[in-house]
């Protein structure tokens, strides 16, 4: 199992989600605005993909089935014993979970 735990902030320039969506320069998610007049204070703060808290765990966990585990170690027969390893032998559960918190409303 793996346990990771982030705290943070992030800011840019950019003006949200779909800045400039509609400009003939790009567009779309989190495209940087055209250089402009106004003052780094005037455009930089909160980001719109800001998530200030983010747990990621990773985990695995083999089932102990088949041969030499805790359930059917010693099955009867060579059939018995094949058969019984590659059904239920070796199955394992695994997976990725994310949790975060919200993003910061934007308004418009």
């Amino acid at each position: 199992m793996l346990l990771n735990y982030t705290f943070g902030r992030t800011t840019d320039n950019v003006g949200g989600p779909e800045a400039n969506a509609g400009c003939i320069c790009g567009g779309g998610v989190g495209f940087k605005k055209p250089q402009s007049v106004d003052t780094v204070a005037a455009v930089y703060g909160l980001s719109a993909f800001d998530e200030t808290h983010r747990l990621a765990l990773t985990y695995s966990y083999e089932l102990p089935i088949g041969s030499g585990k805790l359930l059917l170690r010693n099955p009867k027969g060579n059939l018995g014993k094949t058969l019984l390893d590659y059904v239920v032998g070796g199955w394992e559960f695994s997976g990725v979970s994310l949790y975060r918190s919200g993003r910061p409303v934007v308004p418009r």
